[in-house]
C-alpha cells in the first residue's frame, strides 16, 4: 500500500502509534449502506470513475457489470439492497 499510495497515506507520530498499540478496543461500530462490484485498476484497464484514481486506491466502484446489478435499487439512487455484501466482508 505504501508503494502505491505513498504520501497520500496519513503519517502518525511515535506517541500516536504507541497510544494505538496500547489501547483496547471495546466496541467497533460499522455502517454498511450498500455494496459495489470492484475492479482492480492496477491489473485491469479502467476508465475514469469513482475509485479509479491513485488517491482512491485504484479500485473502481461499479453498481453493475453489463446488465447485472449488485442488487435491487431503492429510492436513493446510489443504494442497492445486497445484504450478502456485508456478510462477505467478514467471511473470506
Amino acid at each position: 500500500m505504501v508503494n502505491i499510495l505513498g504520501t497520500a497515506l496519513p503519517r502518525f507520530l511515535t506517541n500516536e502509534v504507541n497510544i494505538l498499540k496500547n489501547s483496547r478496543v471495546y466496541f467497533t461500530g460499522i455502517n454498511h449502506y450498500t455494496s459495489y462490484f470492484i475492479r482492480d485498476c492496477l491489473v485491469s484497464p479502467c476508465n475514469t470513475g469513482s475509485g479509479a484514481f491513485k488517491a482512491e486506491g485504484f479500485a473502481l466502484k461499479l453498481d453493475r457489470i453489463g446488465n447485472v446489478t449488485i442488487g435491487e435499487l431503492i429510492d436513493v439512487n446510489w443504494q442497492h439492497i445486497y445484504p450478502e455484501g456485508f456478510r462477505r466482508c467478514w467471511i473470506i
